[in-house]
């Protein structure tokens, strides 16, 4: 599939292949090819293990770059029975990673309170902003480096119960849920300005 965008005179200012999910039970990453690109974005922890993508497992718990690109091309190229290369890391270019960490307190109040905290820390020449009492971010809207700090446990309640109708990640038990309230989630984006200086 094709997405245009046409100006108000009917000329056409730019097309791009559209994105396409592939779902298997819980998982699910996106793809789109462009020319003789295979695009692919999503997290690796859909397609590792049972989708677990708070406590984790495999090449996505151990933070291996390579082997979570290769289990993403595979999933892909299983779905659409072609050959992705998998197994030729050199083939893939990487354009962003969100790296995340879960810092285990004591409740879910201790959670809130370090929230307060780092809300009011400053960060240097990253600029800080805070939406929410859960969630506070760092330069949200850069391109090279960006980050957010929330309370993992009612993250994952909005998300299987706000978003049920379209929720596509794994289902967590009451007792994994007790246990997630206490995690305080980091994660630090480097985006593909990150990656063209590199």
């Amino acid at each position: 599939d094709r997405v245009l965008r046409i100006s108000g005179n009917g000329e056409l200012i730019w097309d791009t292949t559209a994105w396409d999910s592939i779902r298997s039970d819980s998982h699910q990453l996106a793809f789109r090819v462009t020319g003789c690109h295979v695009w692919i974005q999503g997290s690796p922890t859909r397609v590792i293990g049972d989708g677990d993508n708070v406590f984790s497992a495999g090449a996505s718990a151990a933070m291996d770059l390579i082997a979570c690109v290769q289990r993403m091309a595979q999933f892909i190229g299983t779905n659409l029975s072609i050959d992705l290369f998998h197994n030729e890391p050199q083939r893939w270019q990487v354009t962003r990673i969100d790296v995340t960490q879960n810092l285990a307190l004591a409740s879910l109040p201790e959670v809130r309170s370090a929230l307060e905290i780092l809300a009011q820390c400053e960060g240097g020449r990253y600029r800080r902003n805070q939406r929410d009492g859960l969630t506070v971010y760092w330069s949200q809207r850069s391109k090279l480096k960006k980050g957010k700090a929330y309370a993992k446990g009612p993250h994952l309640l909005y998300l299987m119960k706000k978003k049920a109708t379209d929720y596509t990640g794994r289902i967590y038990s009451l007792e994994e849920i007790a246990l997630a309230n206490k995690i305080l989630r980091l994660e630090l984006t480097l985006g593909s300005q990150f990656f063209r200086r590199q």
